[in-house]
């Protein structure tokens, strides 16, 4: 491919100055000769035979055609060098040429060297038809752009490929031009500094032509461009026509009715996308009342359209005003909004009373108006008559009837003269004189009103919907009266009088045995409340036999509780005072012993009889060889003890080894040789001992009992190798033994020596570190430091080249000596041939630059992560031969120290993650992958709802926070998120308040305790069933939604549309209702065949995104690449660049 660099170095101008300053005739030989580009490759080809043997030349190429009597002036911005560069004469005196120049056009070559007196004018060169841009294509990344608006830019991507006159490819001038088409506006900017188009937020909807022309030549390439109308910008409201914040309406009040100007004030909302275009929505209108800057209950308005009226409510005293706080909702969520709320606005609406009466006349009627609301309030039975309080609620006013008749005549002769006075004014002394008799009725009367004593019921509550009571016995379960103590009467009545009766009083008496309702109620039974009793025969003895007992962790046992007496109905309920050690069911009382101690079981039962059983819990420790170190041809021995045996019925001893490296010589049974029934190997690679016992064995000291010799292959690598030993124990009812030792690793390091010697040598001038003495596996890293004006030309093992960078680590596998060779720099850079500022040459480059060494394919696995059955076995190869593969089983990531595949890996353990990588000396270790697996199984099912002390927002900064962590050149996105990951990048997110962090799990590892003890201790994440978290686990679709919507609060709020939502597989399912509230608000979508695989493992990628969206994140397109295995045509690469930290 040739290069087409502009030439910008002034050493080598200075060089052609001082050559063209004596530039003369040469000899008076033939013309020279007129040489073309080759048509096969395009380059220009000559031999010089008059050369000095082994000396050095400069060959250049100048635009234009010379002579030898000519001296040009050169100039290193006049581009007239088409081409330079460094060539040496072979033995024979002769330089065989054959370059590509930059650019095609007519021009003269020379040489020029200090032995010459002058540049050598060798030939023309004619560039005849060939030009450096023969055709040329545009590319766009995409036909389609979505034009999101709010600012956001929107990037069009291209390349451009072009090839030159021979078919090679080519890189457009810089003097091509690039155009659009069909658009002069300024929404489009065309980028200087690369390959793209700037699409303006504005921009509008349509077809646009993007061209580039080079000489004769135009090309073009069109995209579409549409706009995203699905995000709501702002929402707009008009009241009365108008955006003041306070309106007005006016009440005329008559003495009839009340007239409004106006009537109701229209309201007309719009929720607007970014390009100001309505979309549907619809609305919630509230309001509520301000008397004294307080606000009273809010009101809702009938419907939800976007044209709405609202009418005063209520009528306000003349020459007062009543305050309204009317509200406007969108249904749908403000992108602006901190927490994802809805669009939202409020306006002030005064309602300002006012009458046509004045003067004298509008006292009157304001004194009117005032004993008129009292003759309201008895017509409405607000004011009761009556004689006395006695029979008058607590919460009424009383009054007697010749009270109210007084009131209510001096009223109707207050109306009569209003009347009169519309349409015949009347005196002022008239109206006074009707004022004060009016007044002094209603002082009259309000001074009459009494307040009721008779206090009625307004709620019952019995403690419990459910009690029980002994055969034969009596018992009162109280209710709760509001007010405490009413004047009504409670009235009490049971279902089954047969099966137990009750008094007045509430006190219930046990006749039969069986179930009947107690319902208590007030004396009209419009309120009432109820219990249901269950009538039972007691047990009246109760006792554990034996009541101490001795197990063995993971021993199951159903103690014997004895009751009488036989015929009881009671029930027996079961607990353990610590169900770390014993675990029991609560209704069977069957126990299961966990760990090492001693626990109380108590029995009760209904009528409070109890007793106690005490469990003593023994945990067995399995020990033995760890570490060893073996010669080639050796044989190595490993001897295994057991202690605090306890109920062992049967046990066995699995050692798992590599065959290549291993081979099994004797299995020494030593102590239990009587009960030992031999050693199976007929598996490759693995060997089950056995023992069988007659009684049940019983340790309480470390016991030696079984000792391996095996035998060291004398081809076995340079290496660590691990071998296996699993204990596995009965009891006699076919419990299995638990213990967490029961596993035991030996790490046996073939070799003949302790450590391993790497010599860092420097050949040339300069200087090297890092080399000493190593572990077998061990990683190391050598230092070159070049001297001035020299380079490093990389690091050898003997004469083959194992890397060119100044820094090169490896991983020890023998004794080594790396040499770094350093080269003293040219004064150009550039080669004897291709290198350089020029195009290329006829033999290699320059020196210096890092080479790349060829990677290692990565590992791959026969068998797909995923759900798998216990025991399965996968194997895992490499394509590139003499790699060998390093994994690990821990979550780390492997190393050339790491475990060695040998065997297919068998997977015992439910969510097993292989994580593997395969090194080969002299090559780029391949990069690590992992494979997951898991068994059938219920998958965990998280909490209902937080805790009710737990406070959990989401962070203010969220859509800001880069929570993604990134220690590596790999981020993984392809790999399934884990359950701790998830809650790693939650926790940055959300703060968490008002718990204390409880670490419950018997197996979260020290990083993660303080996490997922907050997250446990809030009610947010649940763990298994055998009390472990599971960190390493795959998360599931369905509990990535729970937790989400638990940490949201979504879990007590309705979301519209979630009822319409139409997946086909999650009806049923635990997490239904949190997946339709996700689906509904747009945080995770369904597949497009219409389901939406709740129990599918999230990836990393997958994970980021639904959290992204959750968060509202900023995110800022087109970031820089950062790692390896994340490049840009990713479909995620935003989600994740934007969250990556830093």
């Amino acid at each position: 491919m040739k290069s087409r660099k502009k030439f910008r170095l002034s050493a080598l101008c200075a060089v052609l100055f001082a050559s063209f300053a004596l530039l003369c005739a040469a000899d008076d030989a033939s013309p020279y000769a007129d040489i073309y580009p080759a048509s096969d490759t395009g380059a220009y080809r000559y031999t010089y035979e008059e050369a000095s043997p082994g000396a050095s030349y400069l060959i250049f190429m100048l635009a234009g055609t010379y002579e030898e009597s000519d001296t040009p002036t050169l100039s290193p911005d006049n581009g007239s060098i088409l081409y330079y560069n460094h060539v040496r004469a072979d033995k024979d005196g002769k330089i065989d040429l054959s370059f590509v120049p930059m650019l095609y056009q007519d021009g003269t070559v020379f040489l020029s060297s200090g032995t010459l007196k002058a540049p050598k004018l060798l030939f023309y060169a004619k560039a005849g038809d060939a030009k450096d841009v023969a055709d040329f294509e545009i590319q766009l990344n995409a036909d389609e752009y979505i034009i999101k608006g709010s600012g956001v830019v929107t990037y069009v991507r291209y390349t451009v490929t072009a090839v030159d006159s021979f078919g090679f490819a080519s890189k457009l001038p810089s003097y091509a031009k690039r155009e659009m088409a069909d658009y002069d506006g300024d929404k489009i900017e065309i980028s200087p500094s690369g390959n793209a188009l700037l699409l303006d937020s504005s921009l509008e909807e349509g077809t646009y032509t993007f061209a580039i022309t080079c000489g004769n030549i135009t090309r073009t390439a069109s995209f579409k461009v549409k706009h995203d109308t699905s995000v709501p910008t702002r929402m707009t409201v008009m009241v009365d026509g108008n955006t003041f914040s306070t309106n007005y309406i006016e009440a005329d009040t008559g003495l009839d009715s009340t007239a409004f100007n106006p009537e109701y004030l229209p309201i007309e909302v719009r929720t607007l996308d970014q390009f100001g275009s309505p979309l549907e929505d619809s609305y919630t209108y509230t309001y509520v009342s301000v008397k004294n800057g307080v606000s009273g209950k809010p009101q809702q308005i009938v419907g939800s359209g976007a044209s709405q009226k609202f009418y005063p409510p209520e009528i306000p005293d003349i020459d007062e005003q009543l305050e309204y706080k009317l509200t406007v909702t969108s249904s749908k969520t403000d992108p602006s909004s901190d927490r994802g709320q809805p669009f939202s606005y409020t306006t002030t609406i005064i309602v300002v009373g006012g009458t046509s009466f004045t003067g004298k006349a509008q006292s009157l009627f304001e004194t009117y108006l005032n004993a008129n609301s009292y003759l309201t309030q008895l017509d409405e039975n607000d004011i009761l008559i009556a004689d006395s309080s006695v029979n008058v609620p607590q919460n009424k006013m009383w009054t007697t009837q010749k009270n109210a008749d007084e009131l209510r005549a001096e009223v109707e002769l207050a109306k009569v003269l209003l009347a009169l006075h519309k349409t015949t004014p009347q005196s002022d002394s008239d109206l006074n004189e009707r004022n004060r008799d009016l007044s002094k009725a209603v002082v009259s009367f309000k001074s009459s009103l009494l307040k009721g004593s008779y206090a009625v019921i307004e709620k019952l509550v019995f403690n419990s919907p459910t009690q029980s009571i002994p055969l034969g016995e009596t018992q009162t379960f109280a209710v709760t009266a509001t007010p405490r103590r009413p004047s009504e009467k409670i009235l009490y009545t049971s279902e089954n009088a047969e099966i137990a009766t009750v008094d007045n009083n509430g006190e219930v008496r046990a006749l039969a045995v069986g179930v009947t309702r107690i319902t208590a109620s007030n004396t009209d039974g419009t309120i009432s409340a109820y219990y249901d009793l269950t009538v039972y025969r007691p047990i009246t003895s109760l006792s554990f036999e034996p009541n101490k007992i001795a197990l063995v962790a993971g021993e199951r046992a159903t103690p014997v509780c004895t009751v009488k007496p036989l015929d009881h109905t009671d029930t027996v309920t079961y607990e353990c005072s610590d169900t770390k050690i014993v675990r029991v069911d609560a209704q069977t009382g069957d126990l299961l012993a966990l760990s090492e101690g001693t626990a109380v079981i108590t029995a009760r039962t209904l009528n409070g009889v109890k007793t106690t059983l005490t469990v003593t819990v023994t945990t067995p420790t399995f020990s033995g060889t760890q570490n060893a170190r073996a010669k080639h041809a050796s044989e190595i021995k490993f001897t295994y003890a057991i202690n605090k045996a306890f109920h062992f019925k049967s046990m066995s001893v699995t050692a798992t080894f590599d065959p290549a490296i291993f081979t099994l010589k004797n299995t020494e049974s030593k102590k239990f040789a009587d009960s030992y029934t031999g050693t199976n190997t007929e598996e490759a690679g693995k060997a089950i001992s056995s023992w069988e016992f007659a009684e049940s064995l019983q340790t309480t000291s470390t016991t030696e009992f079984v000792t391996y010799t095996f035998a060291v292959s004398e081809d076995a690598p340079y290496a660590k190798y691990n071998i296996t030993f699993v204990l596995q124990a009965n009891t006699p009812n076919g419990s299995s033994v638990l213990a967490d030792s029961f596993e035991q690793k030996a790490v046996v390091t073939v070799g003949e020596s302790s450590a391993y010697t790497v010599k860092a040598v420097a050949s040339g001038s300069g200087k090297v570190s890092g080399g000493g003495s190593f572990e077998l596996g061990e990683q190391v890293t050598l230092t070159a430091s070049p001297d001035k004006n020299y380079s490093l030309s990389g690091w050898y093992i003997g004469n083959k080249l194992v890397y060119s960078g100044l820094k090169y680590t490896f991983t020890v596998t023998e004794d080594v000596t790396v040499t770094a060779k350093f080269v003293k720099n040219t004064p150009s850079g550039g080669g004897t041939g291709g290198g350089g500022t020029g195009g290329g040459g006829t033999t290699g480059g320059g020196t210096g630059g890092i080479v790349k060494l060829e990677q290692v394919k990565p590992v791959t696995c026969d068998t797909p992560s995923g759900l798998i059955t216990p025991g399965t076995k996968v194997t895992l190869s490499c394509a590139t031969v003499g790699a060998v593969i390093y994994y690990t089983l821990d979550g780390n990531p492997p190393t050339g120290a790491s475990l060695r595949y040998s065997e297919p890996i068998e997977i015992t353990q439910n969510g097993t993650q292989i994580r593997a990588v395969a090194i080969k000396n002299g090559m780029t270790n391949s990069e690590i992958v992992a494979f997951n697996f898991r068994f059938p199984e219920e998958p965990v099912k998280e909490p209902d709802e937080p805790v009710g002390n737990a406070v959990i927002t989401l962070k203010q900064n969220a859509s800001q926070i880069k929570y993604l962590a990134a220690n590596s050149s790999y981020i993984r996105p392809n790999d399934p998120a884990s359950r701790y990951e998830v809650v790693e990048m939650l926790a940055k997110l959300f703060d968490i308040t008002g718990v204390t962090p409880t670490n419950r799990f018997s197996d979260v590892s020290e990083s993660y305790k303080d996490v997922v003890g907050l997250f446990s201790a809030a009610g947010i994440i649940n763990g298994y069933e055998d009390g472990t978290f599971g960190g390493a686990r795959e998360i599931t679709r369905a509990e990535l939604v729970k937790i989400l919507s638990l940490l949201l609060g979504l879990d007590k709020t309705a979301v519209e549309g979630e009822t319409a939502v139409p997946l086909s597989d999650i009806p049923g399912h635990w997490a239904e209702s949190n997946i339709r509230k996700f689906v509904a608000k747009g945080y995770i979508l369904g597949y497009p065949e219409g389901d939406f695989r709740p129990d599918k493992a999230v990836t990393r990628a997958e994970a980021v995104t639904i959290i992204n969206r959750v968060t509202g994140l900023v995110k800022t397109p087109g970031l820089t690449q950062r790692f390896r295995d994340l490049t840009p045509d990713f479909w995620a690469y935003d989600e994740i660049m934007n969250a990556a930290e830093a």
